[in-house]
């Protein structure tokens, strides 16, 4: 952005207010945000872990473990359970949101 100054010309420089976001390890695959927007959660493929992250703060709350290989992620539309899809081990884990307790769910065949 430049100015004029009597008679001369002047550069301003704005600093911009950098958003600093939560560092995770590498892999992430997929994002769900619950129905409220106040949270998201994020699959970590090479944690075999899902982060729950605060949209508000952009901080992360905790990193729950997953199966082998998390993919991908659904949020309930009642925001009670988040279904995690995870490809190494063909299995499905539910995450209580409440709880923030993982149950093992479903083991898929690889033959479906």
């Amino acid at each position: 952005m430049q100015a004029e100054l009597l008679g001369f010309r002047v550069a301003l420089l704005i600093k911009r207010k950098e958003k600093k976001y939560p560092r995770t390890r590498t892999y992430l695959n997929a994002l769900a945000i619950t129905p409220n927007g106040q949270y998201a959660y994020v699959t970590n493929n090479g944690a075999n872990g899902v982060q729950l992250i605060n949209t508000t703060t952009n901080s992360i709350i905790v990193t729950e473990s997953v199966g082998n290989g998390p993919i991908g992620e659904a949020i309930t539309p009642n925001n009670q359970f988040v279904y995690v899809t995870n490809s190494a081990d063909n299995s499905i884990d539910m995450i209580n949101q409440t709880a923030l307790l993982v149950a093992p769910l479903v083991i898929v065949s690889p033959s479906l």
